[in-house]
C-alpha cells in the first residue's frame, strides 16, 4: 500500500458493506486514516498490501502483529471494489496467504471473525484455516456482546492444500498460474 491509495482505502474502509463486518464500523475520518497510515508505515510488524486486477485497485490486505521469532502473524481483508468478479476475493485471499508464508516467512497465520460473519467463516473455511478458538460474549457491537471466532492455518497445513485451491480456482474459470 503506498500514499496514493490512502482515498481509495478510506473510501472502502468507509462504506457500509465493509463497515458492518468491521470490529470497528464507525466512519474514519481522513485525518484518522493518514493517521492510521503513518503509524503502519512506521511499525515493521504490519504489512499493508492492494491487490489489484488490470491495474484497478480491488481490494486489501492486512497482516499484523507479525512476530519473526515465533513465525506468527494475524490478517485481515475485505474486497472493496464491488464491481470486482466473483470469486476475486478467494483468489486474493490464496495469494495473500502465499505471500505471508513465503515472503513474510510466516509458519502460523492468525484470523478473527465476529460469528455473525457467516461469509467471513466459510471464507476462512475454504481457504484451509481451523477454528482454534472461541471468545464468547468478546466484542461489543451495536450494544450487544458478540463471539470472536479465532481461526489458525499453520504452513505445513498450507503447503497441503495450495495445490488444490489452485485447481479449484482455474476450474472457476480463471487463468491462474
Amino acid at each position: 500500500m503506498e500514499k496514493n491509495d490512502l482515498i481509495k482505502v478510506l473510501e472502502w474502509r468507509n462504506d457500509l458493506r465493509i463497515r458492518q463486518n468491521m470490529f470497528n464500523e464507525r466512519k474514519i475520518s481522513l485525518v484518522e486514516h493518514l493517521e492510521w497510515y503513518h503509524n503502519t508505515c512506521q511499525d515493521s510488524s504490519i504489512r499493508n498490501l492492494i491487490y489489484t486486477v488490470d491495474q484497478i485497485a480491488t481490494g486489501f490486505i492486512s497482516f499484523s502483529k507479525m512476530d519473526q521469532k515465533n513465525g506468527t502473524c494475524f490478517w485481515g481483508f475485505y474486497v472493496g471494489n464491488e464491481t470486482a468478479p466473483k470469486g476475486i476475493g478467494y483468489i486474493m485471499g490464496y495469494l495473500g496467504i502465499d505471500y505471508a508464508i513465503n515472503q513474510l516467512k510466516m509458519r502460523k497465520i492468525n484470523g478473527e471473525v465476529l460469528s455473525n460473519n457467516i461469509q467471513s467463516i466459510k471464507f476462512h473455511e475454504r481457504l484451509g484455516f481451523v477454528r482454534e478458538g472461541l471468545f464468547s460474549e468478546h466484542y461489543l457491537k451495536n450494544g450487544n456482546y458478540q463471539d470472536v471466532i479465532r481461526f489458525a492455518l499453520f504452513q505445513d497445513q498450507w503447503n497441503l492444500l495450495k495445490d488444490k485451491i489452485k485447481e479449484e480456482i482455474n476450474r472457476n474459470g480463471f487463468n491462474f498460474c
